[in-house]
This record gives structure tokens, sequence and C-alpha cells, in this order.
């Protein structure tokens, strides 16, 4: 396989911590350690368009395209949910005062990857917190969720990787062969992990 730069997209100003896609093929969305959200065009990589200024680094952003709401993971600041076409803030929530590394939507369930070890279950429609699970005492840097299995995967900085049933949320594995933290996990679209 053979990579090759098509383009570059400039505008943050430190860091940049996620990319998710957007609402059609062409958009996705960045944030980054400069606390801005910038929508991006594939067919216009000179013309981004600023979102949000959360104030503070955003690691973690998530959409809902069937709602056209943002979700943002604010450092230290909780959730805040944007409508990306008005600019605007429609709620937001101090759920923790740590990270957020990662969110992942999945039925009305907002799942929220923290910095203190704790996995965050959200009711998306009542945007309150179904449960906490303290999963590691170290951060939980990644998710994935494979729909397929009914399986959430959580990456770790305690070195580990832990399968959790989707429904119950109940420990299904711990897998112990990184040396080091665990940044990202994904299913492939053979349901592997």
């Amino acid at each position: 396989m053979n990579v090759y730069k098509i383009d570059t997209f400039s505008g943050h100003r430190d860091s940049v911590y996620t990319l998710i896609p957007g609402p059609s093929p062409e958009i996705f969305y960045s944030a980054g350690g400069d606390g801005y959200v910038v929508s991006w065009n594939l067919k216009h990589p000179d013309l981004g368009t600023l979102v949000a200024r959360a104030g503070m680094s955003v690691y973690a952003l998530a959409l809902d395209a069937a709602k056209d709401i943002l979700w943002i993971g604010q450092n230290f600041e909780g959730i805040q949910l944007l409508s990306p076409r008005d600019k605007t803030v429609i709620a937001a929530s101090k759920i923790t005062s740590a990270a957020i590394f990662d969110i992942r939507l999945t039925g009305r369930n907002a799942l929220i990857a923290q910095g203190d070890g704790v996995i965050t279950v959200m009711d998306t429609e009542a945007l309150s917190v179904r449960r906490h699970l303290k999963v590691s005492e170290k951060s939980v840097r990644s998710l994935a969720v494979n729909e397929g299995t009914g399986e959430l995967a959580a990456g770790f900085s305690d070195h580990r990787v832990g399968i959790f049933d989707l429904e119950t949320f109940r420990p299904v594995t711990l897998l112990s062969s990184h040396t080091n933290s665990v940044f990202s996990v994904r299913y492939s679209p053979d349901g592997s992990l």
C-alpha cells in the first residue's frame, strides 16, 4: 500500500487531537490543543470553518448526524452539545473534571472515555448520566463499538485493552499485550479488533 499526500489543511494553532467524519463524505471535523473545532471540506482544503472555540484543549468529538449535533469533550470541563450549522451551544454537562479522551455514540448511549479511568454512559436524549464504570486506575484513552457482536473495546493507559458487553457493560475479557498506553482501539469491517 502506498500513501501519498494529497493536500494540507492548515488553521489550528496547536496539536490536532481528533478527526471525525462529518455529515457528508467530503466534510470532516478536527479539534485540538488550541480549543478550536473546525469543519473542513475535502474539495476546498484552504477554507476551514471555525465551528466552536472551546477555550481549552479538545481531545474528543462525536457527531450525531441524524440530529446534526456535535458532541465536544472539553478538557476538564465536561461535554458540550453544539449545532455545527448555527454554531450555537444546545446543552452542556460537567460530568467530570477529568480530561475526556473519546466519545462514541451508540443507540441512546453516549460512551465517554475519561482521564480518571472511568467510562461514563450518558442518555443522549435526557443528557443524564446512566452510570459510571470505573474500569482502570489510569486513563481510558480510546473506545470502539462493535454493534454486530454487542461489544465495547476500551484502550487504557495501564497498557491493557478491556472488552465489555455493550448492553450490560460487564467485562468480557482483559487483554494485556502492550507495554505502553493504548491510544487507539478500532474494530475492522469484519468485526475483529
